[in-house]
């Protein structure tokens, strides 16, 4: 019997094995840091706006913010529609909410606009950037305007809904 055989049958199999572990890990690395990038963009844990309605036409799920400066925030909101919201209107652009802080700071927001009926309710997830700014409390304001009603004679006035927020920037 061919014992040295036997004994190098055994190191390669240890070998590969050692391999497929260290393959396993950097697989299991790189998978774990792709996740942790995509986090902050989940929103399991935000809780719902409560219900729009015709006397409260603009919710949040929270009216104070606190976030650091240069990261992202979810926040959800759920809106009446006092006209039909049309996202692929060629008035996209004025159905696209706004946040206005004091000092001129406008905070850039990233929301998918769904098409909804007049006297129905939109909900939304916006993923708001907060840049980098000194830190500190700031009064800022929700913005949702829907434009002139040209369907009717006179046309009807734009109608703009707002919310005040706090944002604790640390």
């Amino acid at each position: 019997m061919n014992k040295k055989g036997s004994m190098e049958l055994s190191v390669n199999s240890i070998v590969i094995l050692v391999i497929a572990i260290v393959m396993l890990g950097l697989i299991l690395g790189f998978v774990k840091s792709r996740l942790n990038t995509l986090t902050p963009q989940l929103v399991t844990d935000e809780r719902e706006a409560p219900i729009a309605t015709p006397s409260d036409k603009l919710t949040v799920s929270r009216e104070t913010v606190a976030v650091s400066g240069g990261e992202e925030v979810t926040l959800k909101v759920q809106v009446y529609a006092v006209r039909d919201i049309k996202n692929n209107s060629l008035d996209h652009s004025v159905y696209q909410p706004t946040i206005t802080c004091m000092g001129n700071l406008v905070l850039p927001i990233t929301v998918q606009l769904k098409n909804v009926a007049q006297g129905d309710v939109a909900t939304y997830t916006m993923i708001i950037k907060v840049p980098g700014v000194s830190a500190g409390k700031y009064l800022c304001s929700l913005g949702f305007t829907f434009p002139l009603d040209a369907s009717t004679t006179p046309a009807g006035p734009a109608i703009t809904l707002s919310k005040d927020l706090e944002f604790d920037i640390s």
